[in-house]
């Protein structure tokens, strides 16, 4: 079950994009800003929490919503028939190309896409009250909307 106990692994502790340095002279990326422990662990933690938060980058450009005003929050929302809100699209193909590419990774290393999912709807649920009002919501939104998706596979 999803509430097993799990192998410990080398990880990262805050695994994202911005996290991602590439070097273009020597074509090789480098993982930036890791955190020193987990839970007082050095060196070992969640590796689903990595792949969480970094499947959290792929759910959310972050880029696009950094400066998100209310009236460019509201242009996100689309009330349905029914009275309630949808998310509009606001990713990139190269992002939407991206998690393509890393549900599939995901998959065929024998990982919990759902496991996975359910971390990253976690985490943007726990970041939005770290955003102002509008990137908040957004995140919040968007991270209701990932655990829902989570809990339907």
């Amino acid at each position: 079950s999803i509430f097993d106990c799990e192998q410990v692994y080398d990880y990262h502790g805050d695994f994202h994009f911005a996290n991602i340095v590439f070097n273009r002279d020597t074509s090789q990326y480098k993982l930036v800003d890791l955190r020193p422990d987990f839970n007082n662990s050095e060196g070992w933690g969640d590796m689903y929490y990595d792949l969480g938060k970094m499947y959290a980058g792929c759910e959310v450009q972050f880029s696009k919503i950094k400066n998100l005003d209310k009236e460019n929050f509201k242009k996100l929302l689309v009330e349905t028939s029914s009275g309630e809100y949808s998310l509009t699209e606001h990713k990139s193909s190269e992002l939407i190309k991206f998690k393509k590419f890393f549900e599939k990774w995901i998959k065929s290393n024998n990982l919990d896409l759902k496991r996975v999912k359910l971390i990253a709807g976690l985490v943007l649920c726990k970041i939005a009250s770290l955003h102002e009002e509008n990137q908040g919501d957004f995140l919040f939104l968007n991270g209701r909307r990932v655990l829902d998706e989570a809990i339907k596979i």
